[in-house]
């Protein structure tokens, strides 16, 4: 297949113009088995579904014959102006069919460890967050369990010493782990892979914290009313895990620290 070849089969589906480009019958099947499939063309393979499905393949012409649709496109987050196109768009499919699809298969299984750090400031309950880049949020440390990891709590303990820089952060000697909800189930798209993914979370408060706490603007103390309205004071975004599933618990967990100096 050519760029060439596809512009022509799609400017005289949206113009009706000749072309001289050799545009054999089974390519044209093939791409219109394609914008079938999408709902952009009815069954009958030449009617427009809307005039929106219409402004779609002409759009789509146009950004192939101007060139704006390269590998560079798919590389940066939904927000980014040109690099972002491809994030967007998958992102907006896969949205699309969480919400519409009677049974939405997810397109990954993601099972994470999660540590609830609590402390008080200025006679407020505040949390622990970290400042995670791809899923431009503030999330609870921890994350992903890995293949090597033994279990959630290994996890969460190799999690904390790359987050917090502590390489030789150990259980027991700075701090105890005391397990608070296991295997929370949920499904949503993935603020940092942008698919549509099952979630098991397993969450742990750490108690005894016996090791400094540096805020930065990475790693900060959150409010409660922070955590529930999903931005931070300054307007970033907070992940709706905490609000979510935690909401309620959260008040009446002891402190992690013995010594408050947040």
């Amino acid at each position: 297949m050519s760029l060439e070849r596809l512009i022509a089969a799609l400017r005289q589906m949206t113009q009706a113009v000749e072309s001289d480009a050799d545009l054999p019958s089974a390519y044209r099947d093939a791409l219109c088995d394609l914008l079938v499939g999408l709902g952009v063309l009815e069954k009958d393979r030449r009617t427009f579904s809307t005039p929106i499905a219409r402004a779609f393949v002409q759009s789509l012409s146009c950004c192939l014959e101007e060139g704006v649709l390269t590998s560079a496109a798919w590389r940066g987050a939904p927000e980014e102006p040109c690099s972002g196109i491809g994030a967007l768009l998958t992102q907006t499919l896969e949205r699309h069919r969480r919400v519409c699809s009677a049974q939405p298969q997810p397109l990954r299984v993601v099972r994470t460890a999660m540590a609830i750090i609590k402390a008080r400031r200025n006679d407020e309950d505040v949390y622990l967050m970290q400042y995670d880049a791809p899923a431009r949020q503030f999330q609870l440390l921890g994350g992903k369990r890995e293949m090597t990891d033994e279990s959630s709590a290994a996890t969460l303990v190799r999690e904390l010493r790359e987050e917090l820089g502590m390489d030789d952060l150990t259980p027991e000697r700075d701090f105890t782990l005391s397990l608070l909800l296991d295997s929370v189930r949920e499904m949503s798209v993935s603020e940092s892979a942008h698919v549509l993914s099952a979630y098991e979370h397993s969450f742990y408060q750490l108690l005894n914290v016996r090791f400094q706490v540096t805020e930065t603007d990475i790693t900060r103390w959150l409010t409660m009313d922070e955590l529930l309205s999903g931005r931070t004071h300054d307007g970033r975004r907070v992940s709706r895990l905490i609000a979510n599933h935690l909401a309620e618990l959260l008040p009446t967990l002891r402190y992690s620290l013995s010594a408050i100096t947040v």
